[in-house]
């Protein structure tokens, strides 16, 4: 079954309240949780009229052919089978004026309703892609650009609530830039805690209880889990991300894909 992202744009057949005919419009997606249904909001070329519509700006990037807005407070949950194509995506920067419109719309609105669940997730998107494109198109050197993403994934991620950059000298990892709470642990030998297994294994570990986990180095007593991702190329461990949460099992499988993704990129500034 066709997964759909958040902030992409897709040709619909929306039907008609008769059942009997559709109407093929653009829409855009704003949540797919990978049933057969997905959750869209209505795409007009016609001018904004309402202050809940967001325009497009890169409208030909999200492959439409004419200026067009979103009718964020138009929204419909469709089945999957009712999607022509996907039409292309919205820039980041339509992503999160979307996304801020949504927060505005649904802020009085009990937390956990699927259009709440909506607003969130496109939000985490543009986030996401903003750490992604800083180290994309840094020219900074690497020290100071890992000092710019330990930065960056502090304050973009309320639960990564310390975020620590280890480079890996020998046999020791040492700790380089971080933010958040400060830490004894400037020097871990990889024999030695979580971030000393991920350089052994050279893959990620996440530990949702780092206080059930034998091998835990006790950092701050109000941390309940963490993720370590290994900062590598090919075979070649250079370093890791470390991220603590005080938030228990805090790390999912897209916060690993992601960190992962970040990580592959930062391994490329190193030699």
């Amino acid at each position: 079954m066709t997964t759909y992202n958040p902030g992409d744009t897709v040709l619909v057949d929306f039907p008609f309240v008769s059942g009997n005919e559709t109407r093929r419009r653009p829409a855009l997606v704003l949540l797919d949780t990978g049933d057969a249904d997905v959750v869209v909001a209505r795409v007009t070329s016609q001018s904004r009229s309402d202050a809940r519509d967001v325009e497009i700006a890169d409208w030909s990037a999200a492959g439409l052919l004419l200026p067009s807005v979103a009718r964020l407070h138009k929204l419909a949950t469709l089945e999957k089978r009712l999607i022509v194509r996907t039409l292309g995506r919205l820039s980041p920067a339509d992503r999160q004026s979307a996304a801020k419109v949504l927060g505005e719309i649904f802020a009085e609105r009990r937390k956990g309703t699927l259009e709440e669940n909506a607003a969130i997730n496109l939000d985490r998107r543009a986030r996401e892609d903003a750490v992604l494109n800083l180290v994309k198109t840094s020219r900074d050197v690497r020290d100071v650009l890992l000092a710019k993403v330990a930065a960056a994934l502090h304050d973009n991620f309320p639960y990564y609530t310390g975020v620590y950059i280890y480079l890996l000298e020998g046999e020791t990892l040492m700790l380089g830039p971080y933010r958040g709470r400060p830490t004894e642990h400037t020097r871990i030998p990889i024999g030695a805690g979580i971030c000393g297994r991920a350089a052994r294994a050279k893959e990620t570990v996440v530990v949702d209880d780092v206080n059930a986990d034998a091998e835990y180095i006790a950092c701050s007593l109000q941390t309940r889990s963490e993720i370590v991702v290994p900062i590598m190329r090919d075979a070649c461990v250079f370093g890791e991300i470390d991220i603590d949460s005080d938030v228990p099992a805090a790390f999912t499988a897209h916060d690993r894909e992601f960190l992962e993704e970040v990580a592959r990129l930062l391994a490329v500034r190193f030699v």
